[in-house]
């Protein structure tokens, strides 16, 4: 297991924060507003901001905070990134930067890909990030293979 080639921590020059009712908030340019700054926001914030700078992705192919149903449950992606055909492409877990990447957040990452079944899903605290590429099988009992991926695979938009 090899972490992805990227130091998100180098993307803090382009965040932007700023003090509101007694509460530090920070800029979102995906959701174009402030946002309360958690240790949580702060990181989904450096990997936008990679995402936006480093691979030139546009804001208008990052989604942020969705909700979604899985097995009659409500939950929330932190990052979703869409292809030219407005399908997700890639999915992301963001984690405060003193959580350790472990099973359980891979665990978590692979279930909500039960749901989307993008090819990409990528976790993250900051400090490592993992990216993993899927090969979804057709037999529907079998479990997706993955491998993990060093470089992130720059999609055009």
């Amino acid at each position: 297991m090899r972490p992805l080639k990227v130091h998100l921590i180098s993307f803090h020059g382009f965040l932007q924060t700023r003090k509101q009712d007694q509460k530090t908030t920070i800029w979102d340019p995906v959701r174009r507003k402030y946002v309360v700054l958690t240790p949580e926001e702060w990181v989904r914030q450096l990997l936008v901001q990679y995402l936006i700078q480093s691979c030139h992705i546009s804001r208008n192919r990052i989604a942020i905070e969705k909700q979604f149903s899985l097995y009659g449950q409500v939950r929330r992606f932190d990052l979703m990134l869409i292809d030219d055909s407005f399908k997700p492409w890639l999915l992301a877990e963001c984690k405060e930067p003193d959580t350790p990447i472990d099973q359980p957040v891979f665990d978590q990452v692979f279930q909500y890909n039960l749901h989307f079944q993008v090819p990409y899903c990528l976790v993250t605290n900051g400090n490592q990030a993992y990216l993993l590429q899927f090969q979804h099988l057709q037999d529907e009992e079998l479990s997706p293979t993955y491998s993990f991926v060093q470089e992130f695979p720059v999609q055009s938009g």
